[in-house]
């Protein structure tokens, strides 16, 4: 079986699925890993985005640290991986207007733009004609709602091609979630035995996004705890898969 991950930025899925992924090439499934929002700043910086690359300590070449560090991630897990040339919201602008898509922080947990809607459509398109065989695109639940996780989620859903569900770490970690209610009808939930190997995997694969740890955790020790607990629970250790596919597997 041939699974690909789709990931809004360069760490989602292996946030939300490292240990999984690892486990699943391990039993000998194809597995990719495809970041959208992987290129970089078409041009000059927001004070918001400078201000994150200051808070990440990357300076100008924010983009290409982050891309290293995704490919040292996915070599951890032995996936692999595609980055597609898609800016990150905090670097896109609406082509109407020439307005930032992201202002403040506020802004990334915002509903999609009307202005970004032919993005959505054009990444649909692009992600139709790179998988020729209709393998499993495996796409973010968008728990969390930011707007990158929405969009990439829509993308794939007017594919028309048949799609799985990640929930998305860390916003996912809360116990709250009613993810019933972000599914699609026809889904069920499909748990992951994940041994120790898998989550030692998971929690390395992490630790490579040195920039971004600071964003969620204040060591890499206590993301080591989070990631360990979260992969005790259901969410973390389950996706969704479509039903029919499911039966035919």
């Amino acid at each position: 079986m041939k699974l690909i991950y789709l990931s809004p930025h360069l760490d989602d899925v292996v946030y939300s699925c490292g240990g999984r992924v690892w486990q699943q090439l391990q039993q000998g499934h194809q597995v990719e890993i495809w970041t959208l929002f992987a290129g970089d700043p078409p041009g000059d910086l927001t004070p918001f985005a400078q201000q994150l690359h200051t808070r990440w300590g990357t300076g100008t070449g924010a983009v290409a640290q982050r891309r290293v560090e995704d490919q040292d991630a996915c070599q951890i897990l032995g996936a692999r991986y595609c980055h597609f040339n898609y800016p990150d919201c905090i670097y896109r602008r609406i082509p109407a207007t020439g307005e930032p898509v992201i202002m403040v922080n506020d802004d990334l947990f915002k509903p999609i733009k009307e202005g970004e809607m032919e993005l959505a459509r054009g990444i649909a398109k692009v992600l139709r004609e790179s998988n020729p065989e209709q393998s499993l695109m495996v796409a973010p639940l968008s728990v969390g709602g930011h707007v990158d996780h929405r969009l990439v989620r829509l993308a794939a859903e007017l594919t028309g091609i048949m799609l799985g569900y990640y929930p998305d770490f860390p916003y996912s970690r809360s116990g709250k979630i009613e993810f019933a209610s972000l599914l699609p009808e026809g889904h069920q939930q499909i748990h992951f035995e994940l041994d120790s190997d898998a989550i030692k995997h998971w929690t390395r694969a992490v630790a490579a996004y040195d920039s971004q740890l600071t964003s969620f955790w204040e060591s890499e020790v206590q993301m080591t705890k989070e990631v360990e607990a979260y992969s005790r629970t259901p969410a973390g250790s389950s996706c969704w898969l479509p039903i029919a596919y499911s039966q035919t597997q």
